[in-house]
């Protein structure tokens, strides 16, 4: 009997040390949309029946979802009960709102509203990345016409994109470009975010780089800096020797700081022939860039995840996998996201100094997806904007009340 219980006991200890799968954070979607042309429906593919190459995008803000349908050149503010409360749209490409009473660009109001639902009507050309602000004032990235389009070669890019502004009644009020209100237009914006006190930051890649450009509330230029690939940091002394790759960046909701994430790869070589056979990632790091003071600050190095390997089976040959960065909360902590392995993806929260705050699986919901966007908002929520080609759906998970209440897990 002592023999058994000392087995028994032991067996425990070794199953307690043993590296756990982190717990499934559940998903839950905040409402869904359907495939169409009316106001609170989505449209996504051409008349041939193929997807549109135009962009969809959403942002999630103090309980309002905005979508930007870019095939339908419209814009849907949202409850997040799904109720349609906002509807911006280019007349040439969608019927006149049925739901909502409609207010033309002059504020003119049709007949027959319906209370608590509007509609605004706006030429959109290419719709991009939207935000709102505490004001409820929509911020949405729009593309100029092809005429007005420049091809800088020093950049490598064409300066295309400006960000139009909309007061909380609807009216557009001026937009924004380079300078400030009125100036020349970005690149493709790769996102567009609105801090704390309600500064605009404007984050685009360039084909020798990165530029971020950040503003005041009313659009005055306070800060512009530029990512040059050629001269990224690295974590150590023998990072020369490493391929260095940027990823992304992002702003932080308080301070005038970005957030940069790098991945580092190494060559490696075929064990038969001893010559170079790919390159496979050694570190991932993000950095914390002062703007104030015109220098890196800190940094800290994100775990690479284990890749699955079967019983037996040699070393992966492409190594293990690096996570996305997704978002910051406004405690600067870094929110990241593995690429999906067996219907699920790692979702991992680290703070500014590197320690790990929240682990968990999220379940995918199928292998058609025609796109999945994530978002996190300034209190640590994880959103997501989903589709299967069938319509879409908004959800999200609720990190945020997990941050406070967890114990690490294994990888």
């Amino acid at each position: 009997m002592k023999a058994f219980v000392s087995v028994a006991v032991v067996m425990g200890v070794l199953v307690s040390c043993a590296p756990s799968v982190p717990q499934l954070m559940p998903k839950e979607t905040l409402f869904k949309l359907e495939l169409g042309t009316l106001d609170d429906q989505i449209d996504l593919f051409l008349r041939s029946g193929l997807p549109s190459s135009l962009n969809n995008s959403f942002a999630f803000y103090d309980g309002l979802v905005l979508v930007a349908n870019g095939n339908a050149r419209k814009v849907m503010e949202f409850s997040s009960y799904g109720d349609l409360l906002t509807l911006y749209y280019n007349p040439e490409f969608n019927p006149v709102p049925s739901l909502l009473g409609t207010i033309d660009s002059s504020g003119a109001r049709a007949l027959n509203p319906v209370k608590n639902r509007r509609a605004f009507s706006y030429p959109f050309n290419e719709i991009g990345v939207l935000a709102l602000s505490a004001s409820n004032q929509l911020y949405a990235e729009d593309r100029v016409t092809p005429d007005r389009r420049v091809f800088d070669d020093a950049e490598n890019v064409v300066w295309e994109s400006r960000i139009l502004r909309f007061s909380k009644e609807g009216q557009f009020l001026d937009f924004l470009g380079q300078e400030g209100i009125g100036g020349t237009p970005f690149p493709a914006l790769e996102r567009l975010s609105i801090t704390e006190k309600g500064d605009i930051v404007v984050t685009c890649r360039t084909g020798k780089g990165w530029m971020l450009w950040w503003y005041d509330s009313l659009g005055n230029p306070l800060q512009k800096f530029r990512v040059d690939l050629t001269k990224l940091p690295f974590p150590d002394a023998h990072g020369a020797t490493l391929l260095p790759h940027l990823e992304t960046m992002y702003p932080d909701w308080l301070n005038q700081e970005v957030q940069l994430k790098i991945d580092y790869f190494q060559e490696t070589l075929d064990a038969t022939t001893k010559t170079p056979s790919g390159i496979q990632v050694l570190h991932s790091v993000v950095w914390i860039y002062d703007l104030a003071k015109g220098q890196y600050s800190s940094h800290y190095e994100i775990p690479l995840l284990k890749r699955e390997r079967a019983k037996g089976a040699a070393e992966d040959p492409i190594g293990d996998r690096p996570y996305e960065f997704i978002g910051l909360n406004d405690n600067g902590a870094g929110f990241f996201l593995s690429s999906p392995e067996n219907q699920s993806q790692r979702f991992l929260v680290l703070s500014r100094s590197g320690e790990v705050l929240l682990e968990r699986n999220i379940q995918l919901g199928g292998d058609n997806s025609l796109f999945a966007q994530y978002a996190i908002s300034p209190h640590g929520i994880l959103t997501g904007f989903l589709s299967d080609g069938q319509g879409a759906e908004v959800a999200w998970w609720r990190s945020d009340k997990l941050l406070g209440n967890y114990v690490k897990t294994g990888f």
